[in-house]
């Protein structure tokens, strides 16, 4: 009876434990469920996700690299301009995940052999990409409209292309986000120092935007880049939301002389929810959320669980990553407009997440701001 006793307590403590994880997505792979037929006889095996999505991890695959190395993980939507990809192969050095959400079903198969081809050409000549095709399996709209944008899983891409990612270190953008000259190998020196597995540590970069949509005209280190800012051809990221993107210190950032071995600047405090910083990590950080939609903190919300988690934000010097072309009030305009239509379903989701947080990390409960802005 002692015993039966025993088993019952260790279950439960089991059960309780297992609720408090920190959230992590269903990775459970039926890779023979489907079978993705595409040309020169490549056939790729994938799996069902959250009984929602068909998910066929690479069906383009890197080139071997080392597992220290920085992957950028990259979403995109299969009826964007594609050309934003090759951007990205110009720009990063290192090891590049990307998840497409193809817009087209899993059966229809002319979209996605066309993207496939166009992507096969670029992994021909840049072998870092690695590319992750996620089908939606019930389309219940055949109709757009403005709230539509919002049903872009974006949260289900980002953790699908992290997780077929295969480095230490990761650093998770948005497609049309360049980086700075060398950006991998300086920041490789600093994450071999600071990001470690008994340290919670991210380490954070500034983010700009130019006027130039064009590659070519972006700054590839901070004297063009100051240079841009002097001339009104650039700014902090971005004007209409400064509190989201503000780093203080910036004139003693720019004074600093590049380096090959950067450093640290300064530790910031986490002391505004508005505050999205952009970082770089160990790969076993917390999953995004992915209740969170498109547009409603679902990238914000990231940075209130390191928060929570207790995690240092540690700003380094020299190198920044800059958006191609001004972000546009009339955007901001669109994304009000689904953020108040949307309101009463993200409160739930905030909810939500904040009784998750409690349960997660109760201790930094005062340490971290009120997420309810």
């Amino acid at each position: 009876m002692k015993s039966f006793i025993l088993f019952l307590l260790t279950i439960f403590v089991f059960i309780v434990t297992s609720s408090q994880s920190s959230y992590s997505p269903s990775w459970k792979n039926y890779y023979n469920n489907f079978l993705l037929e595409l040309p020169g006889n490549n056939n790729f095996r994938c799996y069902l996700y959250h009984n929602e999505y068909i998910t066929c991890p690479n069906v383009i695959k890197q080139s071997h690299y080392k597992y220290e190395r920085i992957s950028l993980i990259l979403h995109i939507s299969s009826d964007r301009n594609f050309h934003e990809v090759e951007n990205h192969l110009k720009n990063y050095d290192g090891p590049i995940s990307l998840g497409i959400y193809m817009k087209s079903s899993f059966s229809n198969k002319e979209k996605t052999i066309e993207i496939y081809k166009l992507l096969k050409a670029y992994a021909k000549k840049y072998s870092k990409l690695s590319v992750h095709f996620i089908f939606k399996i019930s389309r219940k709209k055949n109709y757009y409209n403005y709230l539509t944008l919002s049903e872009y899983p974006i949260n289900v891409i980002r953790n699908i292309a992290r997780k077929h990612s295969a480095t230490r270190y990761i650093v998770i953008a948005d497609i049309d986000h360049m980086f700075s000259k060398n950006f991998e190998t300086k920041m490789l020196k600093v994450a071999k120092v600071y990001l470690k597995e008994n340290y919670n540590n991210v380490l954070v970069y500034r983010i700009f935007e130019v006027e130039s949509k064009n590659l070519k005209s972006g700054p590839k280190n901070k004297g063009e880049l100051k240079k841009l800012m002097s001339n009104n051809k650039a700014s902090v990221f971005h004007p209409y939301n400064k509190k989201g993107h503000y780093i203080p210190y910036l004139k003693q950032w720019f004074k600093k002389n590049d380096t090959t071995n950067p450093g640290i600047q300064f530790e910031a405090t986490y002391n505004r929810a508005q505050w999205e910083p952009q970082f770089v990590s160990l790969r076993n950080i917390p999953f995004h959320d992915e209740n969170f939609q498109y547009l409603l903190r679902d990238n914000m919300h990231l940075r209130w669980e390191l928060c929570r988690a207790n995690y240092s934000f540690l700003v380094v010097n020299d190198v920044f990553m800059y958006h191609l072309g001004r972000k546009k009030n009339g955007e901001k305009n669109l994304i009000d407009k689904i953020r108040y239509h949307l309101n009463g379903k993200n409160k739930n989701i905030m909810k939500k997440f904040e009784i998750r947080m409690q349960k997660l990390y109760p201790i930094t409960k005062n340490k971290c701001p009120n997420i309810w802005i």
